[in-house]
């Protein structure tokens, strides 16, 4: 009788060792665990399509260098820069949508690859009233944006910039959403707005969804000091539908010259 009883004690005290682990496991989970997982971490899901849109259209993406001799100078004087900007190539043919302050009263082009590759380039076409223009470069293109329909954006929508700011950063990428539409900024109507990031350089790349697919021309920020603090975060582009609008039939006209 004796050795039955502490038998049967050693069995209460397993159960009751049982039941305090299983109660611990229950607590933690319902309380919150401080264990660590050692599993490698992975990008989410919006992380990747991001990645892979910037992927995509940023070998189509140049730096543009506008000089011009300076005023009253001699033949053979060194030329200046007055601006530089990027663009975006939208045909295999060499034709490049930038802005038009980007290339205006330009006495030599040079569009500057992805890969760093350099080359002459024309005006073929500016709208100084939507800061549009295409010049054209020939030879290989390394890659071609296809453009989107800005009729399909809605606010808080996201989107990606992509420029070379301070001709410095080639392929720098911002990301940001779509702040409203139909904005106007001066004699620059219906454009979109945006907080993703357009520095000085910038002008002329391109506003892209998460598709890959442009769907603005980068223009302007407004950047300034009011009594209420500083503005930041006020970026604006030209939507696609309109940029395709102008440059179509500058396009068409010059392929048949």
């Amino acid at each position: 009788m004796q050795s039955i009883d502490h038998g049967l004690l050693w069995l209460l005290k397993v159960i009751a060792i049982a039941a305090a682990i299983s109660c611990g496991a229950a607590i933690g989970v319902a309380g919150g665990s401080f264990a660590v997982s050692r599993r490698v971490p992975t990008p989410v899901r919006e992380e990747s399509v991001a990645i892979d849109a910037s992927r995509k259209v940023e070998p189509a993406v140049v730096t543009i260098v506008n000089k011009t001799l300076p005023n009253g100078a001699f033949t053979g004087q060194e030329l200046t820069t007055i601006a530089y900007g990027s663009g975006v190539i939208i045909d295999s043919k060499g034709y490049i949508v930038t802005n038009y302050h980007v290339v205006n009263l330009d006495d030599i082009l040079w569009v500057i690859f992805s890969n760093g590759q350099r080359v002459r380039a024309r005006v073929i076409g500016e709208d100084s009233v939507a800061d549009i223009a295409v010049i054209h470069v020939s030879g290989d293109m390394p890659a071609v944006a296809e453009f989107g329909d800005s009729s399909e954006l809605t606010p808080g929508q996201v989107v990606i910039a992509i420029g070379s700011p301070l001709d410095e950063f080639h392929g720098t990428v911002t990301l940001g959403i779509v702040s409203g539409l139909n904005r106007q900024v001066g004699g620059l109507r219906g454009l979109i707005q945006t907080d993703a990031a357009i520095n000085r350089g910038s002008s002329g790349g391109p506003l892209i969804n998460l598709r890959g697919q442009v769907i603005g021309i980068n223009t302007l920020t407004v950047r300034t000091a009011s009594d209420s603090g500083i503005l930041e975060g006020l970026g604006f582009a030209v939507p696609s539908n309109r940029v395709r609008e102008i440059v179509n039939p500058w396009i068409e006209s010059a392929r048949q010259k």
